[in-house]
């Protein structure tokens, strides 16, 4: 089930790309203005969001993404929470930020079969004193 599940998410994302390609522009800003060269060894894909003025969520091989926006006179990298204007000579700013975020360590993934239940993330025991309390009693009595 798991092998056609990848498969139809592979498909819809070659469908989807296929219907609305990624502007020249994004993917010289990659290409040139960030030095993402082959673009393929650090991004998964692309993704367009309906803003104005428009833009495009770039999503890294390590789960994590930034945003490229196209305004009328330069394209702006939205990395983290801080805007770089490519055109500016921001790009080395940009470039550091990126690196930061290419970097960063992969998201653990949990697998079906070794879901943490409940009893054992939820330890009420108190650490054993209530047991030992317990047994103190009996021996008084």
């Amino acid at each position: 089930m798991k092998p056609l599940r990848e498969h139809i998410q592979k498909t819809i994302k070659l469908l989807m790309e296929e219907k609305y390609p990624v502007p020249p522009e994004i993917l010289g800003a990659l290409e040139n203005n960030l030095q993402l060269k082959p673009i393929v060894r650090y991004v998964d894909y692309i993704k367009a969001v309906n803003t104005v003025p428009p833009s495009y969520e770039i999503f890294l091989h390590n789960s994590q993404s930034f945003m490229l926006a196209v305004e009328q006179t330069s394209i702006v990298a939205k990395i983290s929470s801080k805007d770089y204007w490519l055109s500016m000579n921001e790009e080395a700013e940009a470039m550091k930020a990126l690196n930061r975020l290419l970097t960063q360590p992969l998201p653990p993934k949990i697998d079906d079969k070794e879901e943490v239940s409940d009893e054992e993330t939820f330890d009420d025991s108190g650490g054993g004193d209530d047991v030992a309390m317990e047994d103190d009693l009996e021996t008084e009595a």
